[in-house]
């Protein structure tokens, strides 16, 4: 009997922690605080015109020194910053607005996916909710105030270290992307057949959007729009890519409803909208079901928010 205990004990608790391990690294290592003061009391250039990216993760994949050259190449008094950040929503973002304000950017160039504004749901597990406080929070305060979240960090670490799991992917950061980080699997390519095989599990099936007057991140967003306007300064909206497999399988009333909800911004702001939902979704340019690759092969993606960057900036 005891040794029946000892087996179960020991399942249990490789079950807990391989779960912990095949968690994202995003999920349990918070993508660095907006409010990095580094970056927002720094001093820019007086000579440029600042342009900013806002977006989650879609955005982020976005290569901003292919679209600085090809901007700068016909306006060099303009720079681009890419402030996106993994698991975005316009809920979220919006706690960042008066420091993102306070930097005036001439332009705004908003992305946004099907993703950001999916109905509401009631429960967060605890992986959310460190992320969202370090969202508030200056970098490590969170491990500070709860010496849990370290606790989960230190156990990461012990459990690597026996060669059972993987290693943590390498990490990387690139110029001008100051709250995004990239890992060796966000350069990669999917093939189709990849991709068709992490349909069931993309959750592509449980996003409805299903808009209502009270839809925080529709009020959110539309908040944004507003207080962006109210500095004079212009606001650009652009939709993320996907591959046709992915968009496919969207139902209609998500479509429909992601459309209903651009034009309604479009028309109530005044705000130009680009829409690439599925303008690349035949080609192989994808590392998962929702982000473009960063990759040289990707380039078309980040080309084209150049392109409409520019179109901005002479219209």
């Amino acid at each position: 009997m005891n040794g029946k205990i000892t087996l179960c004990v020991i399942i249990s608790f490789f079950f807990t922690f391989t779960l912990l391990f095949s968690i994202n690294a995003s999920s349990l290592d918070p993508t660095p605080s907006l409010f990095n003061y580094q970056f927002f009391t720094q001093e820019f250039d007086p000579n440029k015109k600042i342009i900013f990216l806002l977006g989650s993760s879609n955005v982020g994949q976005l290569n901003v020194t292919k679209i600085n050259e090809m901007v700068s190449s016909q306006h060099n008094d303009y720079e681009i910053f890419n402030l996106s950040y993994n698991a975005d929503t316009p809920k979220i973002r919006f706690k960042s607005i008066e420091e993102t304000i306070s930097l005036k950017p001439k332009y705004v160039f908003y992305g946004v996916s099907f993703l950001d504004f999916k109905h509401p749901t009631e429960k967060e597990n605890i992986f959310d909710i460190k992320f969202s406080f370090a969202q508030l929070l200056p970098d490590n305060t969170i491990e500070k105030f709860n010496p849990k979240f370290n606790t989960v960090e230190k156990i990461k670490e012990a459990f690597v270290s026996t060669g059972l799991f993987p290693p943590p992917r390498k990490i990387f950061s690139i110029s001008n992307t100051p709250f995004f980080e990239y890992n060796e699997d966000s350069t990669k390519i999917m093939t189709e057949d990849e991709l068709k095989r992490e349909l069931p599990l993309s959750g592509v099936y449980a996003s409805e959007i299903n808009l209502t007057d009270d839809h925080q991140e529709v009020q959110y967003f539309e908040k944004i729009i507003s207080e962006f306007q109210k500095n004079n300064i212009k606001v650009v909206v652009f939709t993320t890519p996907v591959p046709n497999l992915y968009y496919n399988a969207l139902s209609d009333s998500v479509k429909d409803d992601f459309n209903k909800l651009l034009e309604k911004v479009s028309n109530d702001y005044d705000v130009e909208i680009y829409n690439f939902s599925n303008e690349f979704g035949d080609m192989d340019i994808y590392w998962d079901l929702i982000h473009v690759s960063y990759n040289e092969k990707s380039l078309v993606y980040s080309e084209s928010v150049a392109k409409i960057i520019l179109k901005e900036i002479e219209s």
